[in-house]
């Protein structure tokens, strides 16, 4: 659920304790939208794609650790 749904239902400063009941608050209202989330190959898609960024535009060695990174 993005963050500026639950925003309006947040009370006070911002604490993990609060920040749950507003999740909780805003889930409970009928018109609320949600986001998909990402299937296991969409974001091995999306880390790829960001290690061929890398290759393309930065140097070579910074693509290498990311390559490391992201296995």
């Amino acid at each position: 659920m993005p963050a500026r749904y639950v925003r309006p239902y947040s009370k006070g400063q911002e604490n993990d304790f609060r920040d749950a009941e507003a999740i909780a608050e805003a889930v409970q209202r009928p018109k609320m939208k949600f986001v998909a989330t990402q299937t296991a190959d969409q974001l091995d898609l999306q880390a790829m794609h960001r290690v061929r960024e890398r290759l393309v535009i930065s140097a070579p060695a910074s693509a290498f650790y990311a390559l490391l990174g992201n296995v």
